[in-house]
């Protein structure tokens, strides 16, 4: 009976993890693209966007599953720990991906791909490393000596805190790669204008971030967007923007 009175505690306390600030782990390939640097980059950004928006998906399927189970005997709640846990190392996995595939840039030449690069690997790798100290809390809650839910409250609740600051970061990698695509011209009389992206280009950028979030992502960054649609909305909206000329255009 303990036990079942300590998991109905633990799965009040974890609702808590939901993400305010966010909307099976597959194989982590880069993708083949390029020249130039820029596009390469762009393209991975991208799919780091994508395996970020799988993780962050897998966290709040997890919880809603773990909220809504109903645990009757010693073998159900060993299933719903095992499928909760398994849930979230998957997303974990998924964040490290992400955060792997952007690390070889953090060392670009070009400023504006590091800056993009190194914000967005270090957000990945801090929201794998939250989701290893949630999975340690339950395990805690569960395994260790019998404590108020209050202080796991607190500790979650922080966790939370935590993982909506980080996410924070992704914005702004996103808008250093609006700069890093930019062509900025050798004659400071010369206007800056144009994009070191072809319109083929332009247009995969595009469909690629369409394919994964949607409409949403049409038009730009908006107001209430979560930071992950956000993120891929500014990236959106900057490659579909015609003001802009494409490389191979005049």
């Amino acid at each position: 009976m303990w036990r079942n009175a300590r998991w109905a505690a633990l799965i009040a306390v974890l609702a808590l993890l939901r993400p305010a600030d966010a909307d099976g782990a597959s194989l982590c390939l880069p993708r083949i693209a390029g020249p130039p640097v820029q596009f390469e980059y762009v393209m991975r950004f991208v799919d780091s966007l994508q395996y970020a928006k799988a993780a962050s998906d897998q966290t709040d399927r997890a919880i809603a599953e773990l909220g809504s189970r109903q645990v009757k005997t010693q073998a159900e709640l060993a299933g719903a720990v095992t499928d909760f846990m398994v849930a979230i190392k998957k997303g974990g996995l998924d964040y490290q991906c992400a955060a792997s595939l952007v690390e070889p840039f953090t060392d670009s030449a070009n400023d504006a791909v590091q800056t993009s690069a190194k914000g967005a690997h270090l957000a990945y790798s801090q929201l794998a490393e939250i989701d290893r100290h949630m999975l340690s809390e339950m395990r805690a809650s569960l395994d260790g000596p019998a404590q108020p839910a209050g202080a796991a409250a607190d500790r979650i609740s922080d966790l939370t805190v935590r993982k909506n600051q980080v996410w924070k970061l992704l914005p702004m990698a996103a808008v250093a790669v609006t700069h890093a695509i930019v062509v900025v011209p050798d004659k400071p009389s010369e206007r800056i204008g144009r994009l070191y992206l072809t319109e083929a280009q332009r247009r995969e950028i595009a469909s690629e971030l369409e394919k994964t979030f949607g409409p949403g992502v049409r038009g730009g960054m908006k107001a209430g967007q979560s930071a992950l649609l956000g993120s891929a909305a500014a990236l959106h909206g900057f490659v579909s923007d015609r003001q802009w000329k494409s490389f191979d255009t005049r």
